[in-house]
């Protein structure tokens, strides 16, 4: 359940007080634990009834969602159903948020009796198949329990960063399919007992609901949860199979049950596969029987099904499926029903036969790990998505495409319509929502990367000062693209390493650039010099950068803070400091004023400890609003470093799941305390600071990712802004200067969907002191 140091529960429902101060609360526990390295524990449960600890308030009873930010490890043991006592800090939530209030939990939780039985004897078999999974391999060890009950807490970083690359991340989020296949060999096996439809179809249903209680219910287990309802009704009632009316079905249902559930990522490609699936799977199965054995042929045509209707919402999100996600997902589904089949047969055998338990993962682990073997061997295959343009344009491009298509033939009609359909649903549901991006008066956007940097800050119309280019040309290439830039007067390269330059390429594809700024320190050598010869290839002229220079471009002025500048006594000093030998030291760092807003920023670049107490010794650096976080939040800060700036407001380009473990817990906490509100690239996708009409004022806009597995994924399309209101003594230059109170950073609830857009917040309204 989640990583050491804490976890985050989720589940609808909970307590709150209606007015901020101590609190005592007592609310049963939520459903699923996943806690991530670097970040405040957070907790969403379902109550009963809160009362105020305060002896002048009298005791209230309701039931609405609150977000807890726990700490301790107390919490991951914790299971759905679970009533437990806390005391914390009420404080109100971000707009943003489907919650009636944040709480900042002081101590462990005090469990009041036992959670209901159901859920002990889930977590039982949870605990079971994952005892029983241990004799297996370490890949294979860990992607068991996630492909049978969702339980991702083994799995290995490394190969859930190879299950993305080869389009198999969907296999780590127990979805419909899973479930489809647990139904069906119950099906199968009252069939083979004679067993009459009516009573098979009450044994499906307890395998149902059973599967639902232990696998936890994310959106798309519900959706198929829903649906197989539907159709064990049906069987039970004598009738045929009803696929759309299902699908319909538990789509309004589900939507009246929980309205959240629309702005789900996961959600929304689920109901999408399963479209394309219903819609186009049996004539392509059609088509394909007549070259392929039929077998053969129903696997390919539902994989391209289930492809195709999930195209129009990745085509939203600038993540169109790459082509070699069709053959790796061929390969591997014919391991799919076995391990889940044996893995639930293990899960359930696991707490009274332990022995026999092993004896049944063995063969399941042999499913699992072939599907291992097909993400290794798949993930390191070059990009191969089709060339084709983002968002709603992209949109566009497809509906005309099918248009052409609908005027070849009748014959294919049925299949372009449905995707017709789903495109249409996607797109008038993006035009009543999305506010657009980018977000009028932009200044400063940190653009998602992945475990990298790529800093976008305006110039101009069509006109960008960028600050490095991240490990891939692809996403910073869509990212300048998002935000129209055409022109790049300066293009700053802080230093060598791969997550900072490898993406170069994409940075200056089709953009006039005018000169680079680059690190004194040319190492790691090969990166340096890739760097430098593809700048020589474009003809941009880089010039090594020193403390003390200064650039003007349009309404910003950079002035660059590290590496500091040879003695004037001897101009043939290297650059960097003697002893000065790691590149993330001898980083590029900056800072970036907007003199008509009053606004100053500081980009960190990747400075450790050692540079970073040399610049707060020089006096060098400024009072800022904002931070961009140095070394992606890793912990090698220097404290007063990230306390000196006084910035209210910080930025953290980090890869999600990183394997570095950043950004750190200690990096966080010194930045929680300090009162500043950290936004992410791996949950807030692309950060925009805003300018807004006031003097000196700023808001945050985020434009949300769809890194995540489909079932954890966020919605989050539309940018909801925080304002941050800049008063004159937070300006630069002011010798009383202090940034205001924030907000402690805390994580999203288990990445659910931010979809919503909100109005702006002033931070003096969320101010929560940490516990």
């Amino acid at each position: 359940m989640g990583m050491p140091g804490g976890a985050a529960l989720g589940a609808p429902g909970a307590a709150v007080v209606s007015a901020p101060g101590a609190a005592a609360f007592e609310a049963p526990g939520a459903a699923e634990g996943q806690g991530s390295a670097g970040t405040r524990p957070s907790l969403t449960v379902p109550g009963d009834g809160v009362g105020s600890a305060a002896p002048a308030m009298r005791r209230v009873s309701t039931r609405v969602p609150v977000l807890l930010l726990v700490s301790g490890t107390g919490w991951r043991s914790l299971l759905p159903g679970q009533r437990v006592r806390l005391h914390g800090r009420v404080t109100p939530p971000r707009g943003d948020e489907f919650l009636a209030g944040v709480v900042v939990v002081r101590g462990p939780p005090r469990p009041v009796g036992h959670p209901p039985w159901p859920q002990t004897a889930a977590g039982e078999i949870r605990s079971g198949l994952r005892n029983a999974a241990s004799v297996l391999p370490p890949d294979a060890r860990g992607l068991l329990p996630a492909l049978v009950v969702g339980d991702v807490s083994g799995l290995d970083p490394a190969l859930v960063t190879d299950l993305r690359a080869a389009g198999l991340s969907h296999l780590t989020a127990v979805s419909g399919a899973n479930l489809m296949i647990v139904i069906g060999a119950v099906l199968a096996l009252a069939r083979l007992v004679r067993l009459r439809p009516r009573w098979a179809a009450v044994l499906g249903a307890v395998a149902l609901i059973a599967f639902v209680i232990v696998a936890r219910p994310s959106p798309s287990v519900l959706r198929a949860a829903v649906m197989a309802g539907v159709g064990l009704l049906a069987l039970s009632a004598g009738r045929g199979r009803a696929g759309v009316p299902a699908l319909l079905a538990a789509i309004i249902g589900l939507l009246l049950f929980e309205p959240e559930l629309a702005r789900s990522l996961g959600f929304v490609l689920s109901v999408a596969a399963t479209a394309g699936i219903l819609g186009l799977a049996p004539p392509l199965t059609r088509r394909l029987s007549r070259r392929l054995p039929r077998f053969l042929a129903e696997a390919t045509a539902v994989t391209i099904a289930a492809q195709a209707g999930c195209v129009p919402v990745l085509l939203l999100l600038d993540r169109p499926p790459g082509l070699a996600s069709i053959p790796a997902n061929l390969l591997a589904a014919p391991a799919v029903a076995p391990a889940t089949v044996l893995g639930a047969v293990t899960a359930v055998v696991a707490p009274a036969a332990p022995a026999l338990a092993e004896l049944v993962v063995r063969p399941a682990g042999l499913a699992t790990g072939w599907i291992v073997t097909i993400a290794r061997a798949t993930a390191g295959l070059p990009d191969t998505a089709p060339p084709w343009p983002s968002g709603l344009l992209g949109l566009g491009t497809l509906i005309l495409l099918i248009v052409i298509l609908m005027a070849a033939g009748r014959r294919i009609r049925r299949v372009v319509l449905v995707i017709l359909l789903v495109v249409t649903t996607v797109t008038v549901s993006a035009r009543l929502y999305e506010p657009g991006w980018p977000p009028a008066d932009w200044l400063m956007v940190s653009c998602d990367v992945g475990q990298g940097d790529a800093t976008v800050l305006a110039a101009g119309e069509g006109s960008a000062v960028v600050v490095d280019a991240g490990p891939d040309p692809r996403p910073v290439d869509a990212c300048l693209r998002r935000l129209g830039v055409r022109s790049i007067p300066l293009l700053v390269l802080t230093h060598a390493h791969a997550d900072h330059v490898a993406g170069l390429p994409g940075a200056l594809r089709g953009r006039t650039v005018g000169t680079a700024l680059i690190s004194p320190l040319p190492e790691p050598e090969y990166q340096a010099a890739k760097a430098s010869g593809t700048l020589a290839a474009h003809g941009v002229q880089s010039h090594i950068a020193a403390a003390g220079q200064s650039f003007t471009s349009g309404p910003l002025t950079l002035t660059t803070l590290w590496p500091s500048a040879p003695s004037p006594a001897d101009p043939s000093a290297p650059a960097v400091p003697v002893g000065l030998t790691d590149p993330n030291e001898a980083s590029v760092v900056l800072a970036v004023s907007w003199a008509r807003l009053g606004v100053t920023a500081v980009l960190g670049a990747d400075v450790e400890t050692e540079s970073q107490r040399a610049l707060v010794a020089s006096g060098r650096l400024p009072r800022a609003e904002i931070l961009k976080v140095p070394h992606h939040g890793s912990r090698d800060q220097d404290p007063q470093f990230l306390t000196t700036i006084g910035a209210r407001v910080a930025i953290t380009s980090v890869g999600a799941e990183n394997t570095y473990g950043h950004p750190a817990p200690a990096t966080l906490n010194t930045l929680a305390t300090a009162g500043v509100r950290n936004y992410r690239t791996d949950r807030d996708g692309d950060v925009a600071v805003i300018a807004t009409h006031a003097q000196g004022g700023l808001a945050i806009a985020r434009r949300g990712h769809a890194h995540d597995p489909p079932t954890t994924a966020a919605a989050r399309a539309h940018p909801p802004r925080a304002a941050i209101r800049a008063t004159p003594r937070d300006r630069p230059g002011c010798p009383t200067c202090r940034a205001e109170s924030a907000t402690p950073t805390r994580r999203s609830r288990s990445r659910r969907s931010r979809s919503r857009r909100s109005r702006p917040i002033p931070l003096g309204l969320v101010t929560a002191p940490p516990p």
